[in-house]
């Protein structure tokens, strides 16, 4: 039985791959989504007392991904397979990682990646505020889409949290088989994505559709500050690429980790404690653009 993953931050198109891979003869999904715990940190200690041998807990973790992911008595299936989406947190993602290197070796994994990280922050709030998720939920085709305004503070950490996440979860490229799905590539051409994987997966080639739409309209639609944030993620993206994000911001965003949801005054503070002046300059400017916007 040939065991598959789908990993990727939320917004990313991990649903749309799933859903279309569950409509394979010889696949096998678990339904729903995986979460992170406790399956990839507690395992089969969920059970026990933790007082396995490693032998009992690698091969635990396996038999408990089948078990899931095995759907009654479906004949000539090949393949079972679930989805998980990361969370933006760095150290949720490293122990992903390790479990997976350590207790499901073999396991092949699909990686999703957005490009466009303003969308996918703003997607992911709208549906917060919304509570639809996807098409097919309930009161998706009757709702008005509301324009938002995205926190330039909180998105400069939620982009350097997604970076950080990406880079953790491409490791898993030297010690698995991968496969890397773009969002944006995936939207444009769907079904050729769909039939690559499936060539990774060793599966038989079938015309597999979507059975979902597109649930968000371009960003710049429904997001007012989209131009100014896309500016800032280009200054995030290159700060991380050469390695110069300033140490203030990378502590901040730890402790934003370590204190779980920290309110946005509390934020400010510490930011004013010792921020690099440029970044203090930066994210004063994205400040006064929002206000102005929302006072028009």
């Amino acid at each position: 039985m040939i065991q598959y993953l789908i990993l990727g931050i939320q917004r990313s198109g991990t649903t749309a791959i799933h859903k279309a891979l569950m409509q394979h003869p010889n696949v096998s999904v678990l339904t729903d989504e995986l979460t992170i715990s406790p399956f990839f940190d507690l395992g089969i200690r969920t059970f026990t007392f933790g007082n396995e041998t490693e032998e009992e807990r690698m091969s635990g973790r396996q038999a408990i991904f089948n078990a899931i992911t095995m759907r009654g008595e479906k004949s000539g299936v090949t393949h079972c397979g679930a989805k998980a989406c990361s969370t933006t947190s760095p150290n949720a993602a490293r122990m992903v990682v390790d479990t997976l290197r350590r207790d499901l070796p073999k396991m092949k994994i699909i990686l999703l990646d957005r490009e466009d990280i303003v969308a996918q922050y703003g997607s992911g709030i709208s549906a917060k505020r919304t509570r639809i998720y996807h098409s097919w939920d309930n009161g998706a085709d009757s709702r008005r889409l509301k324009r938002i305004y995205l926190n330039p503070l909180r998105f400069v950490l939620y982009a350097m949290d997604c970076l950080r996440v990406s880079e953790i979860t491409s490791g898993l490229t030297e010690t698995h088989e991968t496969y890397t799905v773009r969002h944006e590539k995936l939207c444009d051409d769907f079904t050729g994505e769909i039939r690559n994987i499936c060539l990774f997966l060793g599966l038989r080639n079938l015309e597999i559709t979507s059975n979902s739409r597109k649930l968000m309209p371009p960003p710049e639609r429904y997001i007012a500050n989209y131009n100014t944030l896309r500016r800032c993620e280009e200054w995030i993206k290159k700060r991380h690429a050469t390695n110069t994000i300033p140490r203030s911001l990378r502590t901040l965003s730890n402790v934003r980790h370590f204190l779980g949801a920290v309110k946005l005054k509390i934020v400010l503070l510490y930011l004013a404690a010792g921020i690099n002046t440029s970044v203090l300059v930066l994210l004063r400017n994205l400040l006064l653009e929002q206000k102005r916007n929302e006072s028009i």
